[in-house]
Protein backbone atom coordinates (compact mmCIF):
# COMPACT_ATOMS: atom_id res chain seq x y z
CA UNK A 1 0.00 0.00 0.00
CA UNK A 2 1.23 3.49 -0.81
CA UNK A 3 2.21 5.72 2.08
CA UNK A 4 1.57 9.46 2.28
CA UNK A 5 4.26 11.31 0.39
CA UNK A 6 5.05 8.45 -1.98
CA UNK A 7 4.28 8.75 -5.71
CA UNK A 8 0.66 8.24 -6.58
CA UNK A 9 -0.34 5.26 -8.66
CA UNK A 10 -2.95 5.73 -11.34
CA UNK A 11 -4.50 3.63 -14.04
CA UNK A 12 -6.95 4.53 -16.77
CA UNK A 13 -9.84 5.37 -14.49
CA UNK A 14 -8.95 4.44 -10.91
CA UNK A 15 -7.23 7.13 -8.89
CA UNK A 16 -5.84 6.25 -5.50
CA UNK A 17 -3.54 7.80 -2.94
CA UNK A 18 -2.72 5.01 -0.54
CA UNK A 19 -6.32 3.80 -0.70
CA UNK A 20 -7.52 0.75 -2.60
CA UNK A 21 -10.89 1.42 -4.23
CA UNK A 22 -13.51 -0.79 -5.79
CA UNK A 23 -13.24 -0.69 -9.61
CA UNK A 24 -15.49 2.07 -10.90
CA UNK A 25 -15.28 4.03 -7.65
CA UNK A 26 -12.98 7.02 -8.04
CA UNK A 27 -11.75 10.00 -6.05
CA UNK A 28 -13.52 12.69 -8.08
CA UNK A 29 -13.43 15.72 -5.78
CA UNK A 30 -10.30 16.82 -3.90
CA UNK A 31 -12.05 17.97 -0.73
CA UNK A 32 -8.81 18.63 1.21
CA UNK A 33 -6.85 20.22 -1.64
CA UNK A 34 -3.85 17.93 -1.05
CA UNK A 35 -3.88 15.75 -4.16
CA UNK A 36 -1.00 16.17 -6.62
CA UNK A 37 -3.07 14.77 -9.48
CA UNK A 38 -4.14 17.04 -12.31
CA UNK A 39 -7.31 19.00 -11.65
CA UNK A 40 -9.85 20.81 -13.73
CA UNK A 41 -8.89 24.36 -14.70
CA UNK A 42 -11.35 27.17 -14.03
CA UNK A 43 -14.64 26.58 -12.23
CA UNK A 44 -14.79 23.59 -9.88
CA UNK A 45 -11.00 23.42 -9.76
CA UNK A 46 -11.23 20.79 -7.02
CA UNK A 47 -12.40 18.16 -9.52
CA UNK A 48 -9.73 15.52 -10.17
CA UNK A 49 -9.33 14.61 -13.84
CA UNK A 50 -10.31 10.98 -14.38
CA UNK A 51 -8.54 9.50 -16.25
CA UNK A 52 -5.36 11.51 -15.81
CA UNK A 53 -3.85 13.08 -18.96
CA UNK A 54 -0.38 11.87 -19.90
CA UNK A 55 2.60 13.86 -21.21
CA UNK A 56 1.93 12.61 -24.75
CA UNK A 57 0.86 15.54 -27.00
CA UNK A 58 -1.27 13.12 -29.04
CA UNK A 59 -3.23 11.99 -25.99
CA UNK A 60 -6.85 13.02 -26.78
CA UNK A 61 -7.14 14.37 -23.23
CA UNK A 62 -4.44 16.92 -24.12
CA UNK A 63 -6.21 18.18 -27.23
CA UNK A 64 -7.34 21.80 -27.31
CA UNK A 65 -11.07 22.50 -26.78
CA UNK A 66 -11.38 23.45 -30.46
CA UNK A 67 -9.74 20.21 -31.60
CA UNK A 68 -11.94 18.14 -29.29
CA UNK A 69 -15.09 19.98 -30.31
CA UNK A 70 -14.40 19.55 -34.02
CA UNK A 71 -13.95 15.80 -33.69
CA UNK A 72 -17.05 15.50 -31.51
CA UNK A 73 -19.20 17.37 -34.02
CA UNK A 74 -17.76 15.42 -36.95
CA UNK A 75 -18.86 12.18 -35.29
CA UNK A 76 -22.16 13.63 -34.09
CA UNK A 77 -23.12 14.71 -37.63
CA UNK A 78 -22.13 11.28 -38.93
CA UNK A 79 -24.26 9.63 -36.24
CA UNK A 80 -27.22 11.85 -37.11
CA UNK A 81 -26.96 10.89 -40.77
CA UNK A 82 -26.69 7.22 -39.83
CA UNK A 83 -29.90 7.43 -37.83
CA UNK A 84 -31.61 9.12 -40.77
CA UNK A 85 -30.43 6.44 -43.20
CA UNK A 86 -32.34 3.71 -41.34
CA UNK A 87 -35.68 4.31 -43.00
CA UNK A 88 -35.41 7.97 -41.96
CA UNK A 89 -36.16 6.95 -38.40
CA UNK A 90 -36.10 9.25 -35.40
CA UNK A 91 -38.40 12.16 -34.61
CA UNK A 92 -36.58 14.81 -36.67
CA UNK A 93 -36.08 12.81 -39.84
CA UNK A 94 -39.64 11.56 -40.06
CA UNK A 95 -40.78 15.19 -40.09
CA UNK A 96 -38.24 16.12 -42.78
CA UNK A 97 -39.00 13.03 -44.87
CA UNK A 98 -42.70 13.88 -44.90
CA UNK A 99 -42.14 17.30 -46.44
CA UNK A 100 -39.47 16.06 -48.88
CA UNK A 101 -41.78 13.28 -50.08
CA UNK A 102 -44.65 15.67 -50.71
CA UNK A 103 -42.50 18.28 -52.46
CA UNK A 104 -39.91 16.24 -54.39
CA UNK A 105 -40.82 12.57 -54.08
CA UNK A 106 -39.53 9.87 -51.76
CA UNK A 107 -36.39 9.19 -53.83
CA UNK A 108 -34.96 12.60 -52.92
CA UNK A 109 -34.83 11.51 -49.27
CA UNK A 110 -32.03 9.16 -50.21
CA UNK A 111 -30.35 11.55 -52.65
CA UNK A 112 -29.94 14.05 -49.84
CA UNK A 113 -28.35 11.34 -47.72
CA UNK A 114 -25.89 10.50 -50.51
CA UNK A 115 -24.87 14.17 -50.79
CA UNK A 116 -24.41 14.66 -47.06
CA UNK A 117 -22.58 11.35 -46.62
CA UNK A 118 -20.22 12.29 -49.46
CA UNK A 119 -19.33 15.57 -47.76
CA UNK A 120 -18.80 13.99 -44.35
CA UNK A 121 -16.70 11.19 -45.91
CA UNK A 122 -14.24 13.69 -47.40
CA UNK A 123 -13.98 15.54 -44.08
CA UNK A 124 -13.37 12.30 -42.19
CA UNK A 125 -10.67 11.09 -44.58
CA UNK A 126 -8.61 14.28 -44.36
CA UNK A 127 -9.36 15.65 -40.89
CA UNK A 128 -10.60 12.88 -38.55
CA UNK A 129 -7.82 11.66 -36.24
CA UNK A 130 -7.58 8.32 -34.48
CA UNK A 131 -8.69 8.85 -30.89
CA UNK A 132 -7.96 5.42 -29.43
CA UNK A 133 -5.24 5.69 -26.83
CA UNK A 134 -3.85 2.94 -24.63
CA UNK A 135 -3.18 4.67 -21.35
CA UNK A 136 -0.32 3.19 -19.25
CA UNK A 137 -1.54 1.39 -16.15
CA UNK A 138 1.10 2.94 -13.94
CA UNK A 139 4.32 4.87 -14.11
CA UNK A 140 6.94 2.54 -12.57
CA UNK A 141 9.40 5.36 -11.87
CA UNK A 142 7.59 8.69 -11.80
CA UNK A 143 9.89 11.66 -11.37
CA UNK A 144 9.01 14.83 -9.51
CA UNK A 145 10.79 18.09 -8.85
CA UNK A 146 10.10 20.57 -6.08
CA UNK A 147 9.53 24.23 -6.85
CA UNK A 148 12.06 26.57 -5.28
CA UNK A 149 9.40 28.21 -3.13
CA UNK A 150 8.43 24.88 -1.63
CA UNK A 151 12.00 23.75 -0.95
CA UNK A 152 12.74 26.95 0.93
CA UNK A 153 9.70 26.75 3.21
CA UNK A 154 11.76 25.51 6.17
CA UNK A 155 14.36 28.25 5.71
CA UNK A 156 11.72 30.95 5.73
CA UNK A 157 9.87 29.65 8.76
CA UNK A 158 12.89 28.49 10.73
CA UNK A 159 11.18 25.17 11.40
CA UNK A 160 12.11 21.76 10.12
CA UNK A 161 9.33 19.23 9.57
CA UNK A 162 9.50 16.12 11.68
CA UNK A 163 10.80 13.33 9.38
CA UNK A 164 8.85 10.75 11.36
CA UNK A 165 5.50 12.38 10.63
CA UNK A 166 4.02 12.17 7.14
CA UNK A 167 3.47 15.63 5.71
CA UNK A 168 0.64 16.42 3.29
CA UNK A 169 1.72 17.00 -0.30
CA UNK A 170 0.73 20.40 -1.60
CA UNK A 171 -0.61 20.38 -5.13
CA UNK A 172 1.14 23.66 -6.01
CA UNK A 173 4.58 22.46 -4.92
CA UNK A 174 4.97 19.30 -6.98
CA UNK A 175 5.10 19.03 -10.74
CA UNK A 176 5.52 15.89 -12.80
CA UNK A 177 8.58 15.64 -15.03
CA UNK A 178 8.61 13.53 -18.17
CA UNK A 179 11.92 11.71 -18.47
CA UNK A 180 11.38 10.88 -22.13
CA UNK A 181 9.40 13.56 -24.03
CA UNK A 182 7.13 12.00 -26.65
CA UNK A 183 7.26 13.75 -30.05
CA UNK A 184 3.99 14.76 -31.67
CA UNK A 185 2.90 12.90 -34.79
CA UNK A 186 2.96 14.59 -38.17
CA UNK A 187 -0.22 15.30 -40.13
CA UNK A 188 0.26 12.31 -42.45
CA UNK A 189 0.94 10.01 -39.50
CA UNK A 190 -2.33 11.15 -37.93
CA UNK A 191 -4.23 10.61 -41.19
CA UNK A 192 -2.75 7.16 -41.91
CA UNK A 193 -5.46 4.56 -42.69
CA UNK A 194 -3.86 1.99 -40.35
CA UNK A 195 -2.62 2.81 -36.85
CA UNK A 196 -0.60 0.32 -34.79
CA UNK A 197 0.82 2.67 -32.17
CA UNK A 198 -2.05 2.06 -29.74
CA UNK A 199 -3.30 -1.24 -31.14
CA UNK A 200 -4.50 -3.91 -28.76
CA UNK A 201 -1.84 -6.63 -28.45
CA UNK A 202 -4.46 -9.37 -28.09
CA UNK A 203 -5.27 -11.72 -30.98
CA UNK A 204 -8.20 -10.70 -33.18
CA UNK A 205 -10.16 -13.87 -32.42
CA UNK A 206 -9.80 -13.21 -28.70
CA UNK A 207 -11.09 -9.67 -29.17
CA UNK A 208 -14.04 -11.03 -31.18
CA UNK A 209 -15.25 -13.47 -28.53
CA UNK A 210 -14.34 -11.52 -25.40
CA UNK A 211 -17.48 -9.29 -25.37
CA UNK A 212 -19.67 -12.38 -25.13
CA UNK A 213 -17.88 -13.45 -21.96
CA UNK A 214 -19.49 -10.40 -20.38
CA UNK A 215 -22.85 -12.17 -20.52
CA UNK A 216 -22.04 -13.22 -16.96
CA UNK A 217 -21.98 -9.57 -15.84
CA UNK A 218 -25.53 -8.75 -14.63
CA UNK A 219 -25.00 -4.99 -14.83
CA UNK A 220 -23.84 -5.15 -18.46
CA UNK A 221 -26.75 -7.41 -19.39
CA UNK A 222 -29.19 -5.09 -17.65
CA UNK A 223 -27.81 -2.04 -19.48
CA UNK A 224 -28.04 -3.86 -22.82
CA UNK A 225 -31.67 -4.77 -22.19
CA UNK A 226 -32.53 -1.25 -21.03
CA UNK A 227 -30.95 0.32 -24.12
CA UNK A 228 -32.75 -2.27 -26.26
CA UNK A 229 -36.04 -1.29 -24.63
CA UNK A 230 -35.47 2.32 -25.71
CA UNK A 231 -35.05 1.08 -29.28
CA UNK A 232 -38.29 -0.84 -28.85
CA UNK A 233 -40.16 2.38 -28.14
CA UNK A 234 -38.51 4.08 -31.13
CA UNK A 235 -39.56 1.17 -33.33
CA UNK A 236 -43.05 1.32 -31.86
CA UNK A 237 -43.43 4.94 -32.97
CA UNK A 238 -42.01 4.43 -36.46
CA UNK A 239 -44.06 1.28 -37.13
CA UNK A 240 -47.43 2.45 -35.79
CA UNK A 241 -47.63 6.19 -36.47
CA UNK A 242 -48.60 5.99 -40.11
CA UNK A 243 -51.36 3.45 -39.53
CA UNK A 244 -52.76 5.14 -36.43
CA UNK A 245 -52.86 8.73 -37.63
CA UNK A 246 -53.48 8.36 -41.36
CA UNK A 247 -56.74 6.48 -40.69
CA UNK A 248 -59.97 7.89 -39.18
CA UNK A 249 -60.64 9.61 -36.83
CA UNK A 250 -57.39 11.52 -37.44
CA UNK A 251 -56.94 11.15 -41.25
CA UNK A 252 -53.58 12.97 -41.29
CA UNK A 253 -51.67 13.51 -44.52
CA UNK A 254 -48.07 12.44 -45.10
CA UNK A 255 -46.57 15.68 -43.76
CA UNK A 256 -48.98 15.78 -40.81
CA UNK A 257 -48.05 12.22 -39.83
CA UNK A 258 -44.42 13.28 -39.86
CA UNK A 259 -45.26 16.31 -37.72
CA UNK A 260 -46.47 14.01 -34.94
CA UNK A 261 -42.78 13.44 -34.16
CA UNK A 262 -42.17 17.06 -33.20
CA UNK A 263 -43.36 16.35 -29.67
CA UNK A 264 -40.96 13.40 -29.41
CA UNK A 265 -38.15 15.67 -30.60
CA UNK A 266 -38.93 18.26 -27.92
CA UNK A 267 -39.17 15.54 -25.27
CA UNK A 268 -35.86 14.10 -26.46
CA UNK A 269 -34.13 17.47 -25.99
CA UNK A 270 -35.30 17.65 -22.38
CA UNK A 271 -34.31 14.01 -21.95
CA UNK A 272 -30.78 14.67 -23.18
CA UNK A 273 -30.48 17.54 -20.72
CA UNK A 274 -31.67 15.23 -17.93
CA UNK A 275 -29.31 12.39 -18.86
CA UNK A 276 -26.39 14.69 -19.70
CA UNK A 277 -25.62 17.98 -17.90
CA UNK A 278 -28.07 17.39 -15.06
CA UNK A 279 -26.75 13.86 -14.55
CA UNK A 280 -23.18 15.15 -14.28
CA UNK A 281 -24.27 17.89 -11.87
CA UNK A 282 -26.03 15.31 -9.70
CA UNK A 283 -22.97 13.02 -9.70
CA UNK A 284 -20.75 15.90 -8.63
CA UNK A 285 -23.16 16.90 -5.86
CA UNK A 286 -23.43 13.35 -4.51
CA UNK A 287 -19.64 12.95 -4.67
CA UNK A 288 -19.13 16.05 -2.54
CA UNK A 289 -21.58 14.63 -0.01
CA UNK A 290 -19.66 11.34 -0.12
CA UNK A 291 -16.30 12.89 0.88
CA UNK A 292 -15.22 13.32 -2.72
CA UNK A 293 -15.78 9.68 -3.73
CA UNK A 294 -17.89 9.02 -6.83
CA UNK A 295 -19.79 5.74 -7.17
CA UNK A 296 -21.34 4.74 -10.52
CA UNK A 297 -24.59 3.74 -8.81
CA UNK A 298 -25.32 7.39 -8.06
CA UNK A 299 -26.63 7.76 -11.63
CA UNK A 300 -29.28 5.09 -11.22
CA UNK A 301 -31.42 7.36 -9.08
CA UNK A 302 -31.95 9.58 -12.11
CA UNK A 303 -33.69 6.73 -13.95
CA UNK A 304 -36.80 7.01 -11.80
CA UNK A 305 -38.23 10.04 -13.61
CA UNK A 306 -37.59 8.72 -17.18
CA UNK A 307 -39.10 5.35 -16.27
CA UNK A 308 -42.30 6.90 -14.91
CA UNK A 309 -42.71 9.34 -17.81
CA UNK A 310 -41.87 6.67 -20.38
CA UNK A 311 -44.50 4.29 -19.02
CA UNK A 312 -47.08 7.07 -18.85
CA UNK A 313 -46.22 8.12 -22.40
CA UNK A 314 -46.69 4.59 -23.73
CA UNK A 315 -50.14 4.36 -22.16
CA UNK A 316 -51.17 7.79 -23.44
CA UNK A 317 -49.88 7.08 -26.94
CA UNK A 318 -51.41 3.62 -27.37
CA UNK A 319 -54.64 3.87 -25.40
CA UNK A 320 -55.27 7.45 -26.53
CA UNK A 321 -55.11 6.49 -30.20
CA UNK A 322 -57.02 3.25 -29.62
CA UNK A 323 -59.91 5.11 -27.98
CA UNK A 324 -59.89 7.92 -30.55
CA UNK A 325 -58.95 10.64 -28.07
CA UNK A 326 -57.49 13.98 -29.15
CA UNK A 327 -54.16 13.75 -30.96
CA UNK A 328 -52.74 16.10 -28.33
CA UNK A 329 -52.86 13.24 -25.81
CA UNK A 330 -51.32 10.50 -27.97
CA UNK A 331 -49.19 12.29 -30.57
CA UNK A 332 -48.47 15.25 -28.31
CA UNK A 333 -47.99 14.52 -24.63
CA UNK A 334 -47.58 10.76 -25.06
CA UNK A 335 -44.80 10.90 -27.65
CA UNK A 336 -43.11 13.75 -25.75
CA UNK A 337 -42.89 11.55 -22.65
CA UNK A 338 -41.57 8.65 -24.75
CA UNK A 339 -38.97 10.94 -26.33
CA UNK A 340 -37.89 12.09 -22.88
CA UNK A 341 -37.42 8.50 -21.76
CA UNK A 342 -35.44 7.54 -24.87
CA UNK A 343 -33.21 10.61 -24.68
CA UNK A 344 -32.36 10.24 -21.00
CA UNK A 345 -32.66 6.53 -20.23
CA UNK A 346 -30.14 5.33 -22.79
CA UNK A 347 -27.60 8.03 -21.89
CA UNK A 348 -27.78 7.28 -18.16
CA UNK A 349 -27.51 3.51 -18.64
CA UNK A 350 -24.55 3.69 -21.02
CA UNK A 351 -22.70 6.13 -18.79
CA UNK A 352 -23.33 3.87 -15.80
CA UNK A 353 -21.82 0.90 -17.66
CA UNK A 354 -18.71 2.89 -18.59
CA UNK A 355 -18.31 4.21 -15.04
CA UNK A 356 -18.81 0.78 -13.45
CA UNK A 357 -16.48 -1.17 -15.77
CA UNK A 358 -13.95 1.34 -17.16
CA UNK A 359 -11.36 -1.32 -17.92
CA UNK A 360 -13.68 -3.14 -20.34
CA UNK A 361 -15.72 -0.19 -21.59
CA UNK A 362 -15.15 -0.93 -25.29
CA UNK A 363 -16.03 -4.62 -24.96
CA UNK A 364 -19.08 -3.72 -22.87
CA UNK A 365 -20.34 -1.39 -25.59
CA UNK A 366 -20.02 -4.17 -28.17
CA UNK A 367 -22.19 -6.53 -26.11
CA UNK A 368 -24.67 -3.78 -25.18
CA UNK A 369 -25.16 -2.78 -28.81
CA UNK A 370 -25.51 -6.42 -29.83
CA UNK A 371 -28.27 -6.96 -27.26
CA UNK A 372 -29.89 -3.67 -28.28
CA UNK A 373 -30.00 -4.63 -31.96
CA UNK A 374 -31.38 -8.10 -31.25
CA UNK A 375 -34.18 -6.65 -29.12
CA UNK A 376 -34.97 -3.92 -31.66
CA UNK A 377 -35.01 -6.40 -34.54
CA UNK A 378 -37.25 -8.85 -32.69
CA UNK A 379 -39.67 -6.20 -31.49
CA UNK A 380 -40.21 -4.79 -34.98
CA UNK A 381 -41.63 -8.14 -36.08
CA UNK A 382 -43.37 -8.99 -32.83
CA UNK A 383 -45.34 -5.73 -32.75
CA UNK A 384 -46.96 -6.32 -36.15
CA UNK A 385 -49.74 -8.63 -34.96
CA UNK A 386 -50.48 -7.11 -31.52
CA UNK A 387 -50.76 -3.61 -32.98
CA UNK A 388 -53.95 -4.46 -34.86
CA UNK A 389 -56.89 -2.40 -33.59
CA UNK A 390 -58.44 -5.29 -31.70
CA UNK A 391 -55.23 -5.99 -29.82
CA UNK A 392 -53.72 -2.51 -29.60
CA UNK A 393 -54.56 -1.78 -25.99
CA UNK A 394 -53.25 -5.19 -24.90
CA UNK A 395 -49.91 -4.58 -26.65
CA UNK A 396 -49.41 -1.15 -25.13
CA UNK A 397 -50.36 -2.35 -21.65
CA UNK A 398 -47.91 -5.24 -21.98
CA UNK A 399 -44.92 -3.16 -23.06
CA UNK A 400 -45.65 -0.60 -20.34
CA UNK A 401 -45.69 -3.37 -17.74
CA UNK A 402 -42.39 -4.75 -19.06
CA UNK A 403 -40.85 -1.31 -18.73
CA UNK A 404 -42.03 -1.00 -15.12
CA UNK A 405 -40.68 -4.46 -14.30
CA UNK A 406 -37.18 -3.53 -15.45
CA UNK A 407 -37.41 -0.35 -13.39
CA UNK A 408 -38.19 -2.50 -10.35
CA UNK A 409 -35.24 -4.81 -11.14
CA UNK A 410 -32.96 -1.78 -11.38
CA UNK A 411 -34.05 -0.57 -7.96
CA UNK A 412 -33.51 -4.00 -6.37
CA UNK A 413 -30.07 -4.32 -7.98
CA UNK A 414 -29.09 -0.87 -6.76
CA UNK A 415 -30.17 -1.63 -3.21
CA UNK A 416 -28.27 -4.91 -3.28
Amino acid sequence: MDTPGEPILQNAFEVREGIEMVPGTVHLVDMQGTSVLKHRIGNNADIVLVPQPTSDPDDPLNWSPLRKGYHFWLLIIWGVLMSASVNWSGPVWVVAAGYITEAQGWRFCFWYLVIFFGIILVLQIFTLEESIYRRPLADPEPQYELNNDASNDSALTGKNPNPLIAQPIRRDTVTAVSAFPIPAQTYWQKMAPIHTRNANPKKWWWLAIFPFRLLTFPAIMWVGIMVGIQIMWLSLLSVTQSELFSAPPYSFGIAAVGDTNIAAFVGGIFGMCWGGPLSDWYILRRSRQNKGIMEPEFRLWLLIVPAILNSAGLLMYGLGAYNGLSWVISAGIGTAFIGFGIGSGGAICLTYAIDAYPGIAAESMVLILFIRNVIGFSFTFAIQRPRRPSNGHHAISTVSSVHDEFLDYEQRAKEA
